[in-house]
């Protein structure tokens, strides 16, 4: 599995920050300043990639959440930006791996952590989702869509 990002990473951009400091004449705590640096990065991958990525494919996530009273398994169809951004509700940090093709998010909020697999649903899965899924109970959904039939490797490679 190859990292495309963690918030837990912000030590990668120490350089940086004291390239930063330097240059604007800044005091203040250095990981502080890489943090932000980080969240940065974060923030111009959502607005120029995933965004952008989630405008044009439709995605069938799968995975399991920690809660209060023990870790949850399912699934969910991400159609937007907005959809994903919720499954990542709450969580303070997030990591984003290349999962051989595969788009594998993580994420660590109060109650755990937040775990899941993204898988781009092709022509079979989208006709079958907007077609029947309405009339189908909801692990039926994620059962058929999970199928190699309907969904496959994520389109991501040009964002890597």
């Amino acid at each position: 599995m190859k990292k495309i990002y963690s918030m837990l990473d912000y030590k990668d951009y120490l350089e940086d920050a004291e390239s930063y400091m330097e240059e604007y004449d800044e005091a203040g705590d250095i990981n502080e300043i890489a943090s932000a640096l980080c969240h940065d990065d974060w923030q111009n991958f959502y607005y120029e990639v995933l965004k952008e990525y989630f405008k044009k494919h439709v995605c069938l996530a799968q995975g399991s959440i920690g809660r209060w009273d023990g870790t949850s398994y399912g699934g969910s169809v991400i159609e937007n930006m907005g959809d994903f951004m919720d499954l990542l509700e709450d969580c303070w940090y997030i990591e984003l791996y290349d999962d051989n093709g595969f788009l594998q998010v993580e994420g660590i909020h109060h109650d755990g952590r937040v775990g899941f697999r993204l898988r781009e649903l092709n022509e079979n899965g989208l006709n079958w989702y907007r077609d029947y899924a309405w009339d189908a109970d909801d692990q039926k959904v994620l059962r058929y869509l999970g199928s190699n039939f309907c969904s496959g490797k994520t389109n991501i490679e040009w964002c890597l």
